[in-house]
């Protein structure tokens, strides 16, 4: 796998978990994006984490927590918007410039599943505690963080129960979001993270 840092499709402003009010990438915040508009913006950015959870799945059944397959999933390497220099800017270079914003993929996970799941709610008036598929991804996101709390204990045999149960949890997750199960092919390459566009015209969405 390439270590090259990669950008995701379009900037983002990613917020702390587990807001979710203003993050869908462009919906009006309380509201809830739709299900085929979901599917362009986050499939991507899943299909993505998959492919390199899978990989992460290797170290931990090794418990070699040192690989670049542990460690940079958890490493700031996943490029959300480039540098530029400020428009109009008055000032030296480094007043006048702005740096280029990096998340996780791990971090990037957790907010498009979340993104993802939230956008199946039958009832716009439901809170995202309450849809079956956003709960599913919180339950597999505190798998995970007690999967690297074991891992940084060097409890390797816990950390690999904790990834099978978190693995379970995703299987079902991937389910009620019209995804295939993490043995699918489609999880053996990389993914494209960028948004995907439809245009008609002038118009795009």
């Amino acid at each position: 796998r390439a270590s090259t840092r990669r950008v995701i499709g379009a900037a983002l402003a990613v917020p702390s978990f587990p807001q979710l009010a203003s993050a869908s990438g462009g919906a009006t915040a309380g509201k809830y994006t739709s299900i085929p508009v979901a599917k362009r913006r986050y499939y991507g950015r899943v299909k993505e984490a998959v492919y390199e959870w899978l990989l992460l799945g290797d170290a931990v059944a090794a418990a070699d927590f040192q690989s670049p397959a542990y460690t940079e999933f958890f490493s700031d390497n996943v490029r959300l918007s480039k540098g530029r220099r400020k428009s109009n800017c008055v000032g030296d270079e480094k007043a006048c410039t702005e740096d280029a914003k990096y998340t996780s993929r791990w971090a990037d996970m957790q907010l498009a599943m979340s993104l993802l799941g939230n956008a199946f709610r039958i009832d716009a008036s439901k809170p995202p505690e309450k849809i079956v598929q956003v709960r599913l991804a919180r339950s597999f996101f505190a798998d995970m963080e007690q999967m690297r709390k074991a891992a940084k204990s060097k409890k390797g045999e816990a950390a690999k129960n904790y990834y099978a149960s978190a693995k379970n949890t995703l299987e079902e997750f991937l389910n009620l979001v019209d995804l295939p199960p993490t043995n699918n092919e489609m999880y053996a390459a990389p993914s494209d993270t960028a948004a995907e566009t439809l245009c008609k015209g002038d118009y795009c969405i």
